[in-house]
């Protein structure tokens, strides 16, 4: 009996052994694992924190362009409001000046039909 517990004993020393190297191994590539996803994480962000730069900076430069723009876009429309103001301005003096021909048209028609009736007037007297 001796001799089976002796073997018995031997048997499962030698399963722990297994089991315990088993366990080291098992350890030792999670050790592995874990210090290739640490090395991973830090690369990615690594990588997000450029990223958010390389955002930053576009977005700087968006917005200076989109301000610029928009000062491009209010000068024009001041010019083209200036520009309509004095097209309704020289519409308005053009029709000043048509009124006041037609005016004196109208006067020298007037004028015109005086002096023919008034000549008119003289060669029957004549």
């Amino acid at each position: 009996m001796q001799g089976f517990l002796q073997a018995f004993q031997f048997q499962t020393e030698k399963e722990f052994t297994q089991i315990r190297n088993a366990l080291n191994d098992k350890s030792s590539e999670t050790q592995i694992i874990n210090t290739k996803n640490k090395e991973k994480n830090a690369a990615l962000f690594a990588e997000v924190v450029r990223l958010g730069k390389e955002f930053e900076s576009f977005s700087e430069g968006v917005t200076g362009t989109l301000g610029m723009l928009n000062q491009k876009v209010q000068t024009i429309e001041s010019k083209v409001e200036k520009t309509a103001i004095e097209n309704i301005n020289s519409v308005n003096i053009g029709n000043d000046f048509t009124g006041m021909l037609v005016k004196y048209t109208e006067r020298s028609e007037t004028r015109f039909s005086q002096l023919e009736s008034n000549f008119s007037i003289i060669a029957v007297h004549a």
